[in-house]
């Protein structure tokens, strides 16, 4: 579990990470772009932040 938890600390610092908010639909909205989440929901939860990276995963709140 430990290795997991390093290389998940080492991609995050290796992948570029932004800020987004949660919009209707129960999608991350970023500069204008939609990302559907790939962990947790933003459903209900319009203009909670939620984080996307360059290496694909969009992060929302659970």
């Amino acid at each position: 579990m430990r290795v997991v938890a390093l290389v998940a600390a080492a991609l995050a610092f290796a992948m570029p990470i932004s800020a987004g908010v949660c919009a209707a639909f129960g999608v991350c909205s970023q500069n204008g772009e939609i990302h559907d989440c790939t962990s947790g929901s933003c459903v209900g939860k319009v203009g909670t932040e939620c984080t996307v990276s360059l290496a694909g995963p969009v992060l929302c709140p659970l």
